[in-house]
């Protein structure tokens, strides 16, 4: 017997990739899902980013097992997110609220209870305990759904429109200074709040992107940002996700310098990449205040705040080569030309 899903509660099951499908359809376990009401979705990340069958409502509740959580992660910074074991989660959907495989089977047990008892009063034949063989084992349930969640259509994003000036292509390092208001942030901003992967798919163009860019830690950025002006961050700027749209969205809405005590190394590498400059300058990112004029001297690898002026490592040739350019394809595109 396959336990159903509980009532007002959605199980998602999202394969990781086509192979962990074919497998769970070899296993059986697809047809047990199904069987238990479980919608499955298309293999891939699906509702770890909020991109699958619709994010989470405000105030709804979600239980998954994906491996990462913070404010907003699944596209809705109003929702309730929370991580457990596969065997939590399976228990979970059953259950139609959090609870554990114990609870499960006490729930069980108290049915079967109340079974009996109505059978006996109709009866004083003995009666079997029908229903045990639908019991979850732990390694039944360790084996049962990746994701529970309740989903709804996101809302109409109300973001206004990021500034029609767009960045220049190059920096020109050689002979240019970039100047703009300093947006100063913390540590361990990830990608993810930097550009919101609800959005990653059916996003493309650069300027509907910078509407969005922010948007979860700094719902005024993309408002009031302007070009040139330089983002002021702590540790380990642009972590999490892979994702080359959260340096195309900033780049967009008109941020050409980032300094930073840290950057991701993915990060870095899609800045440099995409003509963006990450500057790693602890001193001046101690020294900057928020909205004070920032100068970036590119060629004499320097930061100019209020407090003073504060050196950075030079660039290397490579690097520079790229950012000079405007970015590696730029660069490659130049080189295949001539």
């Amino acid at each position: 017997q396959v336990r159903h899903v509980a009532e007002g509660t959605r199980l998602l099951v999202i394969p990781a990739s086509s192979e962990v499908l074919q497998a769970a359809l070899e296993a059986g376990y697809i047809t047990t899902f199904l069987a238990a009401g479980a919608m499955l979705g298309t293999p891939g990340c699906g509702p770890c980013m909020g991109n699958h069958l619709g994010i989470p409502a405000n105030g709804e509740t979600v239980i998954s097992t994906a491996n990462r959580n913070f404010r907003g992660r699944m596209g809705n910074p109003e929702a309730s997110i929370y991580l457990a074991s596969p065997a939590v989660v399976a228990a979970s959907a059953v259950l139609g609220r959090i609870g554990t495989i114990s609870d499960v089977r006490s729930v069980a047990s108290h049915r079967l209870q109340i079974e009996d008892s109505e059978r006996n009063l109709e009866n004083d034949s003995e009666v079997a305990m029908s229903g045990q063989a639908g019991r979850m084992t732990p390694q039944d349930a360790w084996q049962a759904a990746p994701i529970l969640t309740s989903v709804a259509a996101n809302p109409a994003n109300q973001n206004p429109a990021p500034s029609d000036n767009l960045p220049s292509s190059s920096l020109n390092l050689q002979s240019s200074a970039v100047t703009g208001r300093a947006w100063r942030y913390g540590d361990d901003v990830n990608t993810d709040v930097i550009f919101p992967g609800k959005y990653t798919y059916t996003i493309k163009d650069e300027a509907e992107m910078a509407r969005h860019a922010l948007e979860d830690l700094d719902p005024t950025f993309a408002a009031n940002v302007q070009p040139d002006d330089v983002i002021v961050a702590g540790r380990n700027w642009g972590c999490g996700s892979s994702r080359e749209q959260a340096v195309t969205s900033l780049r967009a809405a008109g941020i050409r310098v980032i300094v930073a005590q840290s950057f991701a190394r993915i990060f870095f590498r899609n800045a440099v990449n995409n003509g963006l400059l990450p500057v790693v300058c602890p001193e001046a990112v101690a020294a900057i205040q928020p909205g004070e004029p920032v100068t970036v001297l590119l060629d004499r690898c320097i930061v100019r705040c209020a407090a003073g002026e504060f050196p950075f490592p030079p660039l290397s040739p490579s690097v520079a080569a790229i950012l000079d350019a405007g970015g590696l394809l730029p660069m490659l595109r130049k080189a295949e030309l001539s």
